[in-house]
């Protein structure tokens, strides 16, 4: 605080307004303790006491708002578990601005229930009016307009985090091989998908899933008579994305089997045999025309 002072009281000297003659500004800086020409230790000094003050305010400012998105990650999946526990929400993703802040996450749900009225509803998008209260609490933590952009993903595995929660969900009357084999039974990764690009009735996905690995640290209770601490691991690939002829033949560049994306994602959770954590990485290509 004192440096910021002396540095307003530095800039004010040499304000050219407090010396309205050429003649007396150059006379005040000719007696001056301070010596334009040579390197002055004090002006150093207080240079970096300022540099050192603004690292630290914007350090504890960007930890400041650490804190707000760690609050409002918690009430957001604290909303939905309690609310339509039959959803699955990714992790949220902040974009704030000085006057407004916008939430965006994916959900995945077959259908919907609200635990305060205990009524199933068939519907499989949410309105304003779902989401309107949570609108409200985060509105008052960040203290400006708040923004929540909600996109429905229609099957589990198009991300990580809703992939691992789903697994887990299952997990009592499922081992990990099943998840290994419910992966590469019930997704499409056929190379009809591909389409062909400007052909009627064909289209092309902007992202392919080339592989899904998982990895589950822990037991389920469907395998104790594993060891305590073990770890499991699996990989799904699809082998008719790792040939870029299908690709080419669609019209998308040959190049975009090099351009891969990886989405990570866990999930922990406990039975009565402990705490387990499923990791899931997807790894997809995106499709670039020629």
């Amino acid at each position: 605080m004192v440096a910021k002072t002396v540095n307003l009281i530095i800039l004010s000297i040499f304000n050219s307004t407090m010396f309205p003659s050429k003649s007396y500004k150059q006379d005040f800086n000719k007696h001056s303790l301070i010596d334009s020409k040579k390197p002055n230790k004090l002006l150093t000094i207080l240079k970096n006491n300022t540099i050192q003050n603004n690292h630290s305010f914007f350090k504890n400012n960007d930890y400041h708002n650490q804190k707000i998105i760690k609050v409002a990650n918690h009430l957001i999946k604290t909303f939905f578990n309690n609310k339509f526990p039959n959803v699955l929400i990714s992790n949220p993703i902040f974009n704030n601005s000085t006057n407004k802040s916008i939430i965006s996450l994916f959900y995945y749900g077959n259908s919907i229930v609200n635990n305060t009225t205990n009524k199933k509803s068939s519907k499989i998008v949410f309105t304003n009016k779902d989401i309107i209260s949570l609108s409200e609490v985060l509105s008052e933590l960040f203290e400006k307009e708040v923004t929540i952009n909600l996109t429905r993903v229609h099957y589990p595995y198009i991300n990580s985090t809703i992939l691992a929660q789903y697994l887990i969900k299952n997990a009592t009357t499922n081992t990990f091989l099943h998840f290994s084999e419910a992966i590469l039974t019930y997704p499409s990764l056929s190379p009809d998908t591909y389409g062909t690009v400007n052909e009627d009735g064909s289209y092309v996905l902007p992202s392919y899933i080339t592989s899904i690995s998982l990895e589950l640290s822990g037991r389920l209770v469907t395998e104790q008579q594993i060891p305590r601490v073990t770890k499991k691991s699996s990989r799904i690939s699809n082998p008719n994305i790792n040939s870029s002829s299908n690709l080419s033949n669609s019209g998308v560049d040959s190049e975009s089997i090099n351009i891969v994306l990886v989405d990570y994602g866990k999930f922990t959770h406990k039975n009565e045999l402990g705490s387990f954590t499923l990791k899931v990485w997807i790894s997809s290509i995106q499709s670039y025309l020629r």
